[in-house]
């Protein structure tokens, strides 16, 4: 296996939000694009033929100050459901990791480490939010991708 760079990762993404800063040494930042409250619950069966997805209402972002030209979401501790303006299109042999990133986990709030693999649609992940809550200002980097090629 080898590890890509931040730039190298940089060539499978799709709408970055600032790339210079997204692209690090060996991982790529994603920006939050909207923040989801699960509302009221979906259902999972064994053939996916009765799956449904949980339904979900969409956080509003505030501007603290009128000048500012980006909103915060005030999220308290629950569930909320992650969406990334970003998406990756890796190709058959690459796989991705999506983790949390410490700006979050310091601050209360995380969420599962998760594997892509190709593919190209929309990145959305479960955020979990501690008691205390926590403040996240749109297009903030949250998550962080380590790509990797497979040998074969």
């Amino acid at each position: 296996m080898k590890q890509l760079t931040g730039l190298e990762i940089g060539r499978y993404i799709k709408n970055p939000t600032y790339e210079k800063k997204q692209a690090g040494e060996r991982s790529y930042d994603l920006t939050v694009k909207a923040i989801r409250r699960l509302v009221a619950p979906g259902r999972v069966d064994f053939g996916g033929s009765e799956f449904e997805e949980g339904r979900s209402e969409p956080v509003l972002a505030e501007k603290i100050h009128p000048d500012e030209p980006y909103g915060w979401w005030h999220l308290e501790g629950g569930e909320y459901i992650l969406e990334y303006n970003e998406s990756l299109g890796i190709p058959p042999d690459h796989l991705a990791l999506l983790q949390p990133s410490p700006r979050i986990t310091v601050n209360g709030a995380t969420h599962e480490t998760r594997v892509l693999t190709e593919g190209g649609g929309p990145i959305r992940s479960r955020l979990a939010v501690g008691p205390a809550g926590i403040w996240i200002k749109e297009n903030a980097r949250v998550s962080s991708l380590v790509v990797l090629k497979l040998h074969k």
